[in-house]
């Protein structure tokens, strides 16, 4: 039996900031996506998240003129649904509806995630491309203050 990929597990249904459902397509429809293991309660993801935020929007551009480049898939490890509500509130990314934990837990024990922030990056087909791509995400955010920075997140 073959081994599982990340387009195996990461299941089909997806909600964006407003709570509209999209669907693995609308991942991998970019030619970069990240699967985002965070929490609200946890000063290290409070760190990052608004970090990662302006990557995305930066890599993204006006994406209602262009084609996403990046998509991102949080991943929420928080107790309570105030907590997620809080953290999707000003999200510009794709997240697991919370309620689903079981497919959470597949997507913690895949990853094999001891820690959080944690960020994955994969091409669309389901290549990963960096483990982890959090110090890549912070470096690009420090480097030279905004300037000439990429705007394809493969370069970091």
């Amino acid at each position: 039996m073959a081994e599982s990929t990340i387009l195996d597990v990461l299941g089909d249904y997806f909600l964006d900031q407003e709570g509209n459902e999209k669907s693995l397509k609308d991942v991998t429809n970019p030619p970069i996506f990240g699967v985002y293991f965070t929490g609200f309660w946890c000063p290290p993801c409070r760190i990052f998240t608004p970090i990662l935020k302006d990557f995305y929007e930066d890599v993204n551009g006006d994406a209602e003129v262009v084609e996403k480049t990046l998509e991102i898939v949080l991943v929420s490890c928080d107790q309570a649904d105030e907590e997620y509500q809080e953290q999707m509130k000003d999200a510009p990314w794709l997240t697991i509806p919370f309620d689903d934990k079981e497919r959470v837990e597949i997507l913690k024990k895949f990853h094999n995630i001891v820690g959080i922030p944690t960020l994955v990056l994969y091409t669309r087909d389901g290549t990963r491309l960096n483990v982890p791509a959090r110090a890549d995400i912070q470096r690009y955010r420090s480097s030279d203050e905004g300037t000439n920075k990429p705007r394809d997140p493969s370069d970091i």
